[in-house]
């Protein structure tokens, strides 16, 4: 999630919330209101000392501080809600695994373009929503093996690299057991290392020696 997006959002709506409630005075005798801002009663008493004289200050104070409370849960879920939802997009663009009991542990060669297929999707989605943070670590504009081999090597610990990971290990462990699923995703994270060092060396000019001339 966003924090610094979703802070400001959550600020923006407190202030068309808080500006609506003061103009439409009939809002305020709403039970849905009046059920949700409970609290706020309750907290301005205490932030009053306790007595019967309730201050402006002390309404103001807690109506916002509960206010921004509701909107940061309400866009935490959002957030985690558009999170499931979005990574269902990388599914279809990830390596289907061979469905013999006895598979050979290794996936595919094109297993890690699969990947970046299915991390450019997901995080191009992403990017469209504020409140989720983009992964700085991805260059959408290069190559998809590129893409998957930063995902696997730069972000493991962040979406959508995680959930597509545990997706692909779900679908092999489905079909070929657990063992085979871990050693399928090492062997994905070695072939990144890989594709990380390869695209390092060619971009610093260092390839492969040169064959010796024949004949």
């Amino acid at each position: 999630m966003h924090k610094t997006n979703s802070l400001i959002i959550a600020l923006v709506l407190t202030v068309i919330i808080g500006g609506t409630l003061t103009f439409f005075d009939t809002l305020h005798r709403s039970d849905v209101i009046g059920i949700f801002y409970f609290p706020v009663f309750l907290l301005s008493v205490v932030l009053s000392g306790g007595g019967h004289n309730v201050t402006a200050t002390a309404v103001w104070s807690s109506f916002i501080a509960y206010t921004l409370l509701y909107l940061l849960i309400f866009i935490l879920v959002y957030a985690l809600v558009c999170e499931m939802v979005l990574l269902r997009r990388g599914f279809p663009h990830l390596q289907k695994y061979p469905a013999e009991k006895n598979a050979t542990d290794e996936l595919p060669t094109t297993a890690i373009s699969d990947f970046g297929r299915a991390v450019h999707a997901v995080e191009q989605s992403r990017r469209g929503h504020w409140v989720l943070k983009n992964v700085q670590e991805l260059d959408l504009s290069e190559a998809d093996d590129l893409i998957g081999a930063r995902a696997i090597v730069s972000a493991p610990n962040l979406q959508p690299t995680k959930g597509l990971i545990r997706e692909l290990h779900r679908r092999i462990t489905s079909e070929s057991g657990a063992a085979a699923a871990n050693a399928a995703i090492e062997k994905l994270k070695v072939d990144a290392a890989t594709v990380i060092r390869a695209h390092s060396q060619n971009v610093a000019g260092v390839g492969p020696a040169p064959s010796p001339p024949t004949g």
